[in-house]
């Protein structure tokens, strides 16, 4: 059985076995002959006609986008390792959610600091969520980086940013909003993004997690485990009780930004300090823990920038 599709059928038994009313899951793949869905017994299969590789990612999801935009009011586009807290969501969607923020679940500074416009901030993949606005003026400026070989997220945060600058100025990011998402046994140092601590392998439990918008459950290279993990944190967290959006306020109200495996999180007001007209470059010194085959990260930074091409910044 393909590796997604066990995922897939991991959700069904998991967070997307009872749904709140008016919410909906649907999963979308590529390489079929015409652009249709179909019936999933209640779940909705999107069938694409592009390349179901990540460098195709970008118009595999404006496709599926284009035929169920008009169906709904927002739309959070997630990974299939990730828990999804859909009461929660809920919740948020009708208390909270504004129609003209990007709602980020990591919000990313594409490079090892802050990258040049028009990424220096994006939401990564793991949780978008818009309203059904927002995506529609995705998919009526996407037409730049359709083709481009690149993951979908990259490309959503540079047409995105491209439009909101020319509303915003150099204010446009304050159009992102963070919600909150933990990690389960897929990290093998200590994650603080600003907010709450999560590790691999400690034990935490359903009402340390009830309240996280978003889990990721992906230990990347390492899927022996992943479904497993996957699947025992999803019963874990059924019939979960007494939800706040206390902790959902707390990370929009002063978001964390990720800028790296060297840096990692920074508080949003620290963020927007950097200047985003230069990159930090930074000295190499041992492998990434999580990635053998990367050797450009550093145990310890220096501030060294060099300048970087910007527009009217």
């Amino acid at each position: 059985m393909d590796y997604f599709q066990e995922e897939i059928n991991i959700i069904k038994q998991t967070w997307a076995a009872q749904l709140p009313k008016n919410i909906d899951f649907g999963y979308y793949d590529g390489e079929w002959d015409t652009n249709d869905i179909i019936d999933d017994n209640g779940y909705k299969h999107i069938r694409v006609t592009t390349p179901d590789d990540i460098n195709n990612s970008f118009r595999k999801t404006i496709y599926a986008l284009n035929m169920v935009i008009n169906d709904y009011d927002y739309i959070l586009r997630t990974n299939t390792s990730n828990w999804i807290n859909v009461r929660l969501l809920r919740k948020f969607i009708d208390e909270m959610a504004e129609s003209d923020k990007i709602y980020g679940s990591e919000l990313y500074s594409l490079s090892e600091a802050a990258a040049p416009y028009p990424l220096d901030m994006y939401a990564r993949g793991n949780g978008i969520l818009m309203s059904a606005k927002l995506w529609k003026i995705l998919i009526r400026e996407c037409c730049p980086l359709l083709y481009i070989p690149q993951s979908d997220d990259v490309s959503i945060g540079s047409i995105l940013n491209s439009w909101l600058r020319k509303k915003h100025g150099d204010r446009y990011y304050e159009m992102y909003r963070s919600i909150p998402q933990g990690w389960y046994k897929c990290v093998d140092t200590e994650c603080d993004n600003h907010h709450k601590l999560c590790r691999w392998g400690e034990n935490k439990d359903k009402e340390f997690y009830k309240n996280f918008m978003i889990v990721q459950t992906k230990m990347y290279r390492n899927r022996e485990t992943e479904l497993d993990n996957m699947l025992q944190f999803g019963t874990m967290m059924k019939d979960i009780d007494d939800i706040s959006l206390d902790m959902t306020r707390e990370y929009i109200k002063d978001p964390s930004v990720f800028i790296g495996s060297v840096i990692g999180y920074m508080p949003y007001s620290k963020w927007v300090e950097i200047p985003k007209t230069k990159l930090y470059m930074f000295t190499t010194q041992r492998k990434a823990i999580d990635d053998p085959a990367n050797k450009n990260y550093s145990q310890k930074a220096y501030d060294k920038y060099i300048e970087v091409p910007t527009i009217n910044k």
